[in-house]
């Protein structure tokens, strides 16, 4: 192996223990729940029971309690298949079992069939009816939904299409970033932002405090509006993204979006002659200007991409987007007032040579500073004293008009993260209704399975 192999490994080595090693605080991963049967409906215990995450591989196993319960906690989000094997009876598949953050996929009462483990009983997996293992209420927007709704960097928007959301407007009787929401009538202030479960608040103005501007990099876009004791902190309700991760399969996303000038109007005072633009129909060689569209170009543009390191063990996933902002400069003038021409600063000096005024019109004066292409309307002579009146001689003036250039802007945030993955067991269950405890998600998106 040579040296930059070696140094290279290390650095990946060191950045899985930095990122195993903090642990999360909020809540970024879901559960499978169900309860194992036999075909008259009493309870099978020690079934050995394994979810296998579809896009990984990974392999979540624990065996039913006394009572025939099954709990698999902390399971990251995705798509699983759930396998069900106990000596006597069918071995018991369920496809496509779609397990989301901060809620339990119960898959109720499994009636196992009578026979050997070689014969097998495949179902697909739906989402239930009724959520009957939690009394939250939460709705979920999966990456497809995110991705199709163009919102920017506003992606908190998507909370109003929930029940008991309305943005807060100008009742929220504060400073608030991104949508302004209210959640079940309480304050805009009053709800709680998280990144892959941890603290987004702006605790200044209220808010989430950081704003996503590629949705190809989000998971999950979990809104809770009646919350469990899990959460806590605010009164209102939690918005949660969750970003997606490394899988076994190459995925790479690109996309643009373009704003311009093509269709904008003009406002008022862009196009009235009380400001010194041209009625419709003169022509601007009658001393006025030309009402012109300002110019205004952003392009928000960017992508994904990852796939494994190690299939079935490593994955990474990176984003970036980028975000410049280019518009036309905007008309400042000095009307009504007038002020020297380049001519009269000339007439100035002749006329009053040892003026202290005079000299600093000819060095900082508005004609004489060039930026943004001043041209002066209106021109008249205006007769100037000075030197107690002794001297009046006519100055010529005008009306200063320049466009100043509007700065533009560019962000470009990067987004990188790594799964690890080694197949473990989870907790035993014994006992009747007994269920393993809850674990803590690791952070930076390195989870240990």
């Amino acid at each position: 192996m040579t040296r930059i192999a070696r140094t290279v490994s290390l650095l990946l080595v060191m950045f899985l223990l930095a990122a195993i090693t903090v642990f999360g605080q909020g809540i970024v991963t879901g559960s499978i729940s169900a309860t194992v049967l036999d075909p008259q409906g009493a309870v099978v215990p020690g079934a050995e029971v394994r979810a296998t995450q579809v896009e990984t591989n990974r392999v979540f196993s624990t065996v039913s309690s006394n009572a025939g319960v099954v709990q698999l906690p902390s399971l990251p989000p995705g798509t699983y298949r759930v396998n069900i094997q106990v000596k006597g009876f069918s071995t018991y598949n369920a496809e496509q079992v779609a397990v989301q953050v901060g809620k339990d996929t119960g898959l109720g009462p499994i009636n196992l069939k009578l026979g050997n483990t070689a014969e097998t009983v495949t179902v697909e997996g739906a989402a239930p009816l009724v959520e009957s293992t939690t009394d939250q209420i939460s709705q979920t927007f999966d990456t497809k939904e995110v991705a199709n709704i163009p919102l920017g960097n506003t992606y908190d928007s998507f909370v109003l299409f929930s029940p008991g959301v309305a943005t807060a407007g100008s009742g929220g009787f504060s400073n608030n970033n991104g949508a302004e929401l209210s959640i079940n009538g309480q304050r805009a202030r009053s709800n709680n932002y998280q990144l892959d479960g941890q603290n987004n608040n702006d605790n200044t103005i209220g808010g989430p405090s950081i704003f996503f501007g590629n949705q190809d990099t989000i998971g999950e876009l979990q809104v809770v509006t009646n919350f469990d004791a899990e959460y806590g902190r605010n009164m209102g309700g939690v918005v949660n993204y969750i970003t997606k991760g490394g899988t076994n399969e190459f995925h790479a996303t690109g996309f643009e979006f373009w704003q311009g000038d093509h269709f904008d109007s003009l406002q008022n005072q862009e196009k009235s002659p009380l400001f010194g633009f041209c009625p419709s129909g003169v022509s601007p060689s009658t001393g006025c200007a030309a009402a012109v569209v300002p110019q205004f170009v952003q392009n928000q543009f960017g992508g994904t991409i990852g796939g494994p390191i190690k299939r079935n063990k490593v994955w990474f996933f990176g984003s970036t987007n980028f975000q410049r902002t280019r518009t036309a400069g905007a008309p400042f003038a000095s009307n009504p007032d007038l002020t020297p021409t380049a001519n009269g600063i000339q007439q100035l000096q002749s006329a009053f040579p040892n003026n202290p005024a005079v000299g600093a019109l000819a060095q900082f004066g508005p004609a004489t500073i060039k930026i943004g292409n001043p041209t002066f309307s209106n021109i008249q002579n205006v007769p100037v004293s000075a030197d107690g009146g002794a001297t009046t001689v006519p100055i010529e003036m005008g009306e200063l008009t320049r466009f100043l250039a509007q700065p533009g802007s560019f962000l470009h945030p990067v987004y990188f993260s790594a799964d690890h993955s080694v197949q473990r067991g989870l907790p035993r269950t014994s006992g009747s209704g007994s269920r393993p405890n809850r674990e803590c998600p690791w952070a930076q998106s390195a989870d240990w399975a």
